[in-house]
């Protein structure tokens, strides 16, 4: 069979593999492309970057490999080259190709293939991220296969894994190797071998890692082969992980308390523990061992519902007054300004002057995510004619970065200032899809990619640049801007509009964009002027849509569901009206939406957050599910400094965002809403929030956020909770926890409950479980009147 380019080859390779018993056969194939073209046999350095950077979703590797078995081709075994292994032994469909390579290529075996336990890799490139992705057979089915038909060998590769996850890999990438290791199933006896690296994933940062070594290390002692003095020694970290891992490690430690005194020490370790229920472990195995000593110096670590049960000799008789009093609603000296909201102060707006604009030029070119900064060099390269000639030096840095990186404005606006016939964002083109089952009339139909001002969610901002780029490349006239902000939150002085105004006529784009940003109450100082009025946001819906995934439970229902919000808003976003949001087609904005683009989103509007809510919610959404997906915390930086009206929806994006994969989202979003409680949205709307998108969260990631946003506003907190929860099914995963930081900060604030609707919801559990604990708890502390 003749292929008549690389990607028919590419595309036939699975269907090879499967009728192939040696790499032989393959390579034959290999030899009947009429034109492989460079791309398909690139093993540079160069090329292998590029592979090794951007997954092509096709066996790119193999014909490289193909090429070095059989032709000779020298290509050096980076890591690179490990990577692109990794990404390209076989494409995202492809059921058997890597086995059948790792199988007849022994080098490839015995060398290559053991330092994909070595290379984390990063972004597209990953074992992790190419698996989740893959919809064929993927790295943990082969690696498992091999090792079952004792292709690879068992102890070598349960040995490495656990190298892998003793390495600083990130959770996402880390998580490969443990997922490896439990589908392989290691018996205690092969767990009892690698002791030594399980206790040192102990230590891990990684909490899967750590829950994972607990399991393993908890077998390993129920077969009596623990080899218990290092393990105690060890077993402080595995205190610090999750609520499981932690009572797992504090069962382990008790039983080996009697033989080894220093265990009780180590046990003492949990009693900062965050989760109430690892503190009660704590305390009560401290007690069994008649070790209360251990406990005291640790008591006010303690949540105060399980200080609230120490027994009265260890409570000190500690009568002083609570440093909150009753009706307090911050801690003292820690609380959020109460006036600001936590948003920063609006400084004036320093302009660019010909003497510091190519320095500032090149910080804006490096860092491309503030649009303040952006918005000056606009203002700047409107009036100066010598704009050209001050930013010749930044040409080529300008040029390398729009080659490299996709969020070319800003280095396209330094092109084309240095370069008057440079086209600035023009339109491009790309093979069509259907080129690579059809060539016979048209070897490579071409269709169009999105404009600029079809892949932003703000393509008013696009039609400006664009009339900056006319003016300094000459097609039209030098002017003052209108839409230049004087302040750093986005506002424009009514007065300075005034006097703006008076200069030369501007655009539609410059002038709604300007109006937009005149605070409403000054609006009128405008009036007199005949001005057409701006468009404000509209009124915004989010309807919330969900699916599960086809593999089942037990119970029939999907093991998965995922959801996603639906944005309804009318227009759509125009080159002249940044106000209008993306409707319920939000993939097309939303999808691209840079840190520029949604900083700029911050300043579109300076009165309202929907639109930067309309945009965001869906990217914040989606940092619920992916670990991957890095713009939430874009989405709450622009919300932080927006100073616009917020609404329950503005909620909804903390709500996510406290629900969020990653820890360091669900801080950010916990210390925003500590801030905002109650100067920017009141508990009520906030709750209102968050009930709307609860199906889409989960509650005991809400539970760990709100408890960091209380040790900076408890009583905002507490509020927060008290108008929510009875909005929720109480049998609802997680309600349990979000009680019991209702009963903690309670008894920090001293406050009882006086919240009839609370109350009344709380009556309604029953039995023994932790939530119906926290519920009796707090009924504990109601008012005569309210019980």
């Amino acid at each position: 069979m003749t292929y008549d380019g690389p990607y028919r080859f590419l595309a036939d390779l699975p269907r090879l593999a499967d009728a192939s018993a040696d790499l032989a056969a393959l390579h034959a194939a290999l030899l009947d492309v009429t034109e492989p073209g460079p791309r398909l046999l690139d093993g540079s350095p160069a090329g292998l970057r590029g592979l090794a950077t951007h997954w092509t979703q096709w066996p790119s590797f193999v014909p490289i490999r193909l090429a070095e078995l059989f032709e000779g081709l020298r290509v050096d075994h980076s890591q690179d080259y490990v990577l692109v292994m990794i990404a390209g032994l076989g494409g995202r469909h492809d059921t058997g190709l890597k086995a059948l390579m790792l199988r007849h290529d022994a080098a490839l075996r015995e060398e290559t293939f053991w330092r994909v336990f070595e290379v984390e890799g990063g972004g597209e490139i990953s074992l992790a991220n190419i698996d989740q992705f893959s919809a064929g057979t993927t790295w943990r089915d082969t690696v498992v296969e091999l090792v079952g038909d004792e292709t690879l060998p068992r102890a070598r590769v349960l040995r490495c894994a656990l190298e892998a996850l003793t390495r600083d890999f990130a959770a996402f990438r880390a998580g490969w190797f443990s997922r490896l290791c439990v589908a392989l199933a290691p018996t205690p006896a092969e767990s009892a071998a690698n002791q030594d690296l399980l206790r040192l994933c102990l230590g891990s940062s990684v909490r899967a890692t750590v829950t994972f070594a607990v399991a393993q290390l908890a077998a390993v002692a129920k077969s009596g082969a623990l080899e218990e003095a290092p393990f105690v020694d060890a077993a402080t970290p595995g205190l610090a992980g999750t609520k499981a891992s932690a009572l797992a490690t504090l069962r382990i430690l008790s039983e080996l308390a009697a033989r080894h005194p220093t265990a009780a020490t180590a046990v003492a370790e949990a009693l900062p523990h965050p989760h109430a229920d690892v503190q009660r472990a704590a305390v009560s195995a401290l007690l069994t061992l008649e070790r209360g000593d251990l406990i005291v110096p640790l008591r006010d670590a303690l949540a105060p519902a399980v200080a609230a049960s120490l027994p009265p000799w260890l409570t000190g008789g500690d009568d002083a007054p609570h440093p909150h009093a009753p009706g307090d609603t911050t801690a003292s000296g820690t609380g959020p300004d109460p006036a600001g909201g936590g948003l920063p102060p609006a400084i004036p707006v320093v302009a660019w002057t010909d003497a510091d604009a190519l320095e500032r030029c090149a910080a804006l070119l490096e860092d491309r995510t503030d649009a303040l900064e952006l918005e000056r060099a606009l203002a700047w390269l409107a009036t100066c004619p010598t704009a050209g000639r001050i930013l010749a030096p930044l040409a080529s840095r300008a040029a390398a970065i729009a080659r490299r990186d996709s969020d070319g404005w800003i280095p396209a606006l330094v092109l084309a200032t240095v370069d008057p016939q440079a086209a600035f964002l023009p339109q491009t083109w790309r093979r069509s899809p259907d080129s690579f089952q059809d060539t016979t009339t048209d070897p490579e139909p071409m269709v169009a990619n999105p404009t600029a001002e079809e892949s932003t969610p703000l393509p008013s901002l696009v039609t400006r640049l664009r009339e900056v780029v006319d003016i300094v490349q000459g097609r039209a006239p030098r002017r003052p801007l209108l839409a230049t902000p004087t302040d750093s939150q986005g506002w424009i002085d009514a007065d300075e509009l005034t006097a703006r105004l008076d200069g030369p006529p501007a655009s539609p784009a410059d002038l709604t964009a300007a109006l937009l940003r005149v605070r409403p109450a000054e609006r009128v100082r405008l009036g007199a002027l005949d001005l057409p009025a701006p468009t404000t946001a509209p009124e915004l819906a989010v309807t919330w849509t969900s699916w599960g995934s086809s593999e089942l439970k037990g119970d029939g229902t999907p093991r998965w569901v995922w959801w996603r919000p639906v944005i309804h808003g009318a227009p759509q976003p125009s080159a002249l009206d940044p106000a209008v949001m993306a409707s319920s087609s939000r993939d097309l904005y939303a999808g691209y939406a840079s840190p520029l683009a949604l900083d700029a989103l911050r300043l579109a509007v300076p009165a309202t957050t929907l639109p930067l809510v309309a945009v965001g919610l869906p990217l914040v959404s989606d940092a619920v599910f992916e670990a991957s997906e890095h713009r939430a915390a874009d989405v709450l930086r622009a919300l932080a400094e927006h100073p616009g009206t917020w609404t329950p929806l503005t909620a909804q994006v903390l709500a996510l965002g406290c629900s969020a994969t990653q820890a360091g989202v669900r801080a950010q979003a916990a210390e925003l809403l500590a801030a905002a409680l109650p100067a920017r949205i009141d508990a009520g709307d906030a709750a209102a929030g968050f009930e709307a998108c609860a199906p889409a969260c989960l509650p005991t990631r809400w539970a760990s956020s709100l408890a960091d946003a209380a040790q900076l506003n408890p009583g905002a907190v507490v509020d927060l909770l008290t108008a929510l929860l009875p909005r929720l099914d109480r049998t609802t995963r997680g309600v349990g926890a979000l009680l019991g930081v209702v009963v903690d900060e309670s008894l920090r604030l001293h406050r009882p409950l006086t919240d009839a609707a609370l109350a009344a919801w709380l009556s309604g559990f029953t039995g023994s479980s932790a939530a119906a604990r926290s519920a009796r708890s707090l009924l504990a502390t109601t008012p005569l009147e309210l019980s």
